[in-house]
């Protein structure tokens, strides 16, 4: 009875792909994605979400980079065309990718007195040494500035493909 369209999906190939003096590019990637895309600029491209209440979302778990889209059926096309820009055409635009970083590693620092966060950094770094589950998936104050966009394409060009896809969808 509502007109709605959900999308989640999930690429296999999350925050352990970073390498290990960049941890932290799966994240900004994904906190990138809306930002721009082909030929739309990170302002229209929020416009256009905003205008037809299309929500796209992005994040990035260890293993897995997990997306969801709501919009609602009468703009659905716009929606996934949207989707398609974002994840085959990201900008990476220089002043986007200068500005998220900072506020990652705003939340970083916040998050360095967070005992929740400590002990979970610290469980995570023991029960993994020398693995890259015991790495930041946010990265760390040290390597986030260290991730350029070409890491930033680089790692969603290996980990975008359709055979490391899989779709669920209502509506």
């Amino acid at each position: 009875t509502v007109p709605l369209v959900t999308l989640n999906y999930a690429f296999h190939g999350g925050a352990s792909q970073d390498d290990a003096e960049k941890t932290g590019a799966a994240n900004l990637a994904a906190d990138l994605l809306d930002e721009g895309a082909g030929d739309i600029d990170g302002k229209t491209f929020h416009e256009r979400m905003e205008n037809r209440a299309i929500e796209l979302g992005f994040q990035v778990g260890r293993d897995e980079f997990h997306g969801s889209l709501r919009a609602l059926n009468e703009h659905r096309d716009e929606a996934f065309e949207l989707l398609r820009l974002a994840l085959n055409a990201p900008r990476f635009d220089a002043d986007a990718v200068e500005r998220v970083r900072g506020q990652e590693i705003s939340m970083l620092q916040r998050d360095s007195s967070n005992p929740n966060t400590i002990a979970s950094q610290r469980w995570w770094a023991t029960a993994f040494p020398d693995h890259p589950y015991g790495r930041e998936t946010k990265g760390t104050v040290e390597s986030l500035p260290r991730i350029t966009a070409d890491d930033l394409r680089d790692y969603v060009r290996r980990t975008f493909a359709r055979a490391r896809l899989t779709v669920s969808i209502v509506g």
